[in-house]
């Protein structure tokens, strides 16, 4: 077998074998067709990789890319194989190490198969990406530096490796299928378009201004460039199982920040407007205008789609919970166990992000945060379920272990739900948990905690009521609420960072009532202020 825990069947004559022993890390049996000498170091790397840094990568969500694929890939691709090497040395280091110990330890390791790694990569695309082989060898190579510099807390080269996929996805023939998928169970390029895919949320999620980059229509995402009846015109939706259940959501959430973030075809009539994001023009005068404005019909009518399409999905998604005994492929049913309670925890990461989605879309078009205020019943099951997904993480010998995964599951929810919910009690509990939640991809939960718990009091200091009975909560004012924040992380192994935020001050001589209205934005203007925050 070529990892016992897999049950995938030799490859080629040396069958490269990863065997893997409990007693220790150094017994390891590792024989590699790429013709690389392995040293006790690499022996060590390679079985850590396989033991637990793939535990992480692989997140809630499960996928067969790196259980599978990578590790049969590395037997005979050295650019791979060193690849990890690195990948694993700075795992290791990120959950091992302290903040301090980080900045003083010999990364000699790490950087050494990187650059190996990346002379290996220059020269598969130096020889040019004609075959699957070599394009999915590159796109193989991306992700695992694209780990490896968030690791590090590079994000910017994290970002330019993804786009460098991305670019890669955007000419390749989706149908293509790999050479890696000759033994056993078929992969297809789509596999890696979908890593791919998840990760360009993610990058979208984090960067505000960043809208997902369209992608082939074979691989189950929104095809951006099509008219948007014909993507969402479905009558209804049937989840075979769990994974079809994540690429059609994925494939919504795409499309929908590509809608906020991009201009659209109504904007073309106003000049002025032509190049604005559709989710700045809440805060247009135009919007202002009588219900019959053509801009704001028009974008209304958009919104109203992609609304239904998610609803869509939800009612398809209880259908799919309803009347199945197991949420998982065929393929995901013949893996061993990863843990009691897995399906619900991928079923709660879904439910999280298609509220986060939700509530994001229905929102983009109002001008003022009071208007998030209508989702109190979904602030509360986004927070309930994270704390389900939290407890059922949590090593129960060490509170303070830390947490990663690469997938996104519960950080940006709950810092959205931090910033986004005025309840007091429930928006503090967020923030207590995401102290808790440890590291997803580019998303530092302990940091994200500083920051929403600043912007928290910021905003309960400056403008509330305090609540006249006993059952009534405390509101706070509009003028008082941070409407957007940017950060500036200054140290990340510190959690130093320097944040901007703004509000709507009201502006005096304008009348309350205009100034309090949602559909009138005259009586504000920006105010934007800065804080320096550390731990």
């Amino acid at each position: 077998m070529f990892v016992s825990q897999i049950g995938r069947s030799p490859l080629g004559p040396s069958g490269g074998r990863l065997t893997a022993s409990p007693e220790t890390d150094l017994k390891i049996s590792f024989q590699s067709e790429s013709g690389l000498s392995l040293d006790t170091q690499d022996r060590r790397c390679l079985h850590y990789f396989h033991q637990r840094c793939v535990k992480d990568l692989v997140g809630l969500v499960d996928t067969d890319f790196w259980n599978r694929y990578v590790l049969q890939m590395s037997t005979f691709r050295p650019a791979a194989q060193h690849a990890i090497l690195a990948l694993s040395a700075q795992h290791e280091a990120f959950l091992t190490l302290s903040s301090d110990q980080r900045r003083l330890q010999d990364d000699v390791y790490p950087w050494m198969h990187y650059n190996k790694a990346i002379k290996g990569l220059y020269k598969t695309v130096d020889n040019g990406l004609h075959d699957s082989a070599a394009m999915e060898e590159t796109l193989v190579i991306c992700l695992l530096f694209i780990v490896f510099e968030v690791l590090h807390g590079n994000y910017p080269v994290a970002l330019q490796h993804l786009e460098g996929g991305l670019q890669i996805l955007s000419g390749c023939d989706q149908s293509a299928r790999s050479v890696f998928g000759h033994v056993g169970e078929v992969i297809s390029t789509s596999t890696l378009a979908k890593a791919y895919c998840r990760l360009d949320i993610q990058a979208s999620t984090y960067l505000g201004n960043r809208k997902p980059r369209p992608v082939p229509a074979a691989v189950s995402i929104v095809c951006l460039n099509s008219p948007i009846r014909k993507l969402f015109d479905q009558p209804s939706l049937l989840f075979t199982h769990i994974g079809e259940a994540r690429d059609a959501l994925n494939t919504h959430i795409a499309a929908v920040y590509h809608f906020m973030r991009s201009p659209t075809q109504s904007l073309q009539a106003h000049s002025g407007l032509s190049r604005q994001r559709v989710m700045d023009l809440r805060y247009e005068p135009l919007l202002s205008r009588p219900s019959n404005d053509f801009l704001f019909i028009s974008l209304f009518k958009e919104q109203t789609v992609y609304l239904a399409a998610l609803r869509r999905w939800a009612c398809a998604f209880e259908s799919f919970l309803a009347q199945s005994t197991s949420h998982t492929s065929p393929a995901e049913a013949a893996r061993p166990s990863v843990g009691i309670g897995d399906e619900a925890k991928q079923c709660a990461v879904l439910w999280i992000s298609y509220l986060i989605i939700f509530i994001t879309l229905s929102t983009c078009l109002e001008p003022d945060e009071s208007s998030y205020d209508t989702f109190q019943s979904q602030f509360e099951r986004i927070v309930e379920q994270a704390e389900l997904i939290l407890e059922a993480c949590v090593d129960g010998t060490s509170a303070e272990r830390k947490r990663f995964s690469f997938e996104m599951n519960v950080i940006q929810p709950l810092y959205f739900t931090s910033l986004k919910c005025r309840d007091s009690k429930l928006r503090h509990h967020a923030i207590s948990l995401l102290k808790i939640s440890g590291q997803e991809g580019v998303w530092d939960g302990k940091m994200l905690g500083i920051v929403a718990k600043y912007v928290a009091e910021h905003e309960e200091s400056q403008g509330c009521l305090e609540p006249t009975f006993p059952d009534e909560k405390m509101f706070i004012h509009e003028s008082a609420r941070v409407h957007g924040v940017a950060l500036d992380v200054l140290d990340r192994t510190s959690g130093k960072v320097h944040i901007e935020y703004c509000k709507r001050s009201f502006i005096k001589g304008t009348s309350m009532t205009a100034a309090n209205s949602t559909s009138d934005c005259h009586g504000y203007e920006w105010v934007w202020e800065n804080k320096l925050l550390e731990p």
